[in-house]
């Protein structure tokens, strides 16, 4: 399984980060952890290893968060802890100087919160995927959308809803929950087959599969999706 967190670059400053990023050995401290003896730690990212592929610079990072721990004797201390994350740096177009932040849940925050105390205000931009206002082209270049997540759904007794099965676009719920100009709500996500694996594309700009993906292949996949959303000017950046 895969998760990558999409954002762009800050233009203004997209070099410096990038030098920043891709200096081996580069530590960024981004807070302080207090363990179960008192001792205060640091939490840091650090830059473990550099290379190159096929679509950029691939940016190993060495993250460190912490879990928050109770005891009847001591109380309430952590336990930090270190997990990789990989970066991807995107030198291709049409996604040049976008960025893809593949690990845990918080990573992407996490990133975002070291390089502000260290590098830059403004890191990134944020990348919306356009899933209701590019729906129709969407659903031409990706046919046979899998699964459906829409809230807000204009209904009396319907507000959130998943629809999932095929050629959806033939059944009455897909009509008024997603299609439907007075009852449709917001699209949250959507999956679609790739290659008879599920991939999920989501409002906020994640790409992720609970599917197995080969390492090259999953980055292949990642880069054409957003190639194609680009294409199609179903990608927001702000």
């Amino acid at each position: 399984m895969f998760s990558s967190r999409f954002y762009k670059l800050n233009p203004s400053e997209d070099a410096s980060i990038k030098t920043q990023l891709t200096t081996e050995g580069k530590i960024f401290p981004y807070g302080k952890s207090t363990d179960q003896l008192g001792t205060e730690e640091d939490l840091e990212i650090k830059i473990d290893s550099i290379g190159s592929n096929d679509y950029g610079k691939i940016i190993k990072l060495l993250v460190d968060d912490e879990i928050p721990q109770w005891d009847r004797r001591r109380g309430e201390f952590n336990i930090r802890y270190t997990k990789r994350v990989n970066v991807e740096i995107f030198e291709k177009e049409p996604i040049s100087n976008f960025i893809s932040v593949c690990g845990f849940k918080k990573a992407d925050s996490l990133l975002r919160q070291a390089l502000i105390k260290n590098v830059s205000k403004s890191p990134f931009k944020s990348v919306d995927i356009l899933l209701k206002e590019k729906q129709s082209e969407i659903e031409s270049r990706f046919p046979n959308v899998k699964l459906f997540k829409v809230r807000e759904i204009k209904d009396d007794h319907v507000k959130t809803a998943m629809l999932t099965g095929s050629y959806m676009e033939d059944s009455p719920e897909y009509r008024k929950f997603v299609q439907d100009p007075v009852s449709a709500g917001e699209i949250l996500y959507i999956g679609v087959p790739i290659h008879d694996k599920l991939v999920f594309i989501t409002q906020n700009g994640s790409i992720y599969s609970r599917n197995v993906f080969a390492p090259e292949e999953e980055l292949r996949e990642v880069f054409e999706i957003m190639k194609t959303l680009m294409e199609i000017n179903a990608v927001k950046v702000s």
